[in-house]
């Protein structure tokens, strides 16, 4: 018995719109995760774009990449190198994405950039419609070296837009 699999590797950008429905807080203190609140946020016109850019590698339905994350705000915008590991099966695919070390700012409020132990775990449960377009699901996490008992979290709904080149 034989597996094959077709390995290659390819650019990938994705263009994503994320409408959170809850912001919160929590700590891990004590034992296990606590939640120090959240806060609804899904009749709120709060939307974040994001671009992410990714040298991409895999199977048909296995890939990973290493690029960067750039989130907007509008007049000032975030950046910060990235990793993802994604399993397709069938139109359901689940993305775990984990970046930081670094982070960068741009924008009205200046620029610059900073080295830390600043974290941002994010996973996403989407179906794709079409090859380049998905409808998903996840949690967004924030976590600090810094403050390590504490962590930033949004649940969020999103659509993404994904080009492919290879």
């Amino acid at each position: 018995l034989a597996v094959t699999a077709t390995a290659g590797a390819q650019f990938r950008i994705d263009v994503n719109i994320s409408k959170p429905l809850f912001l919160g807080a929590g700590t891990s203190s004590g034992g296990g995760p606590v939640d120090l609140g959240s806060i609804d946020v899904t009749s709120a016109w709060v939307f974040f774009p994001e671009v992410q850019l990714y040298y991409q590698f895999g199977f048909e339905s296995l890939h990973a990449g290493v690029g960067a994350r750039i989130f907007t705000f509008i007049l000032q915008s975030i950046i910060y190198p990235a990793a993802y590991l994604e399993l397709q099966l069938g139109p359901v695919v689940a993305n775990l994405n984990v970046g930081g070390g670094w982070f960068g700012t741009f924008g009205d409020a200046g620029n610059g950039g900073e080295f830390g132990a600043v974290f941002f775990p994010d996973l996403n449960v989407g179906v794709n419609l079409t090859p380049w377009f998905r409808l998903g699901a996840g949690v967004y996490a924030a976590w600090a070296q810094a403050v390590p008992e504490g962590f930033l979290y949004a649940v969020y709904i999103d659509a993404r837009f994904i080009f492919v080149v290879k």
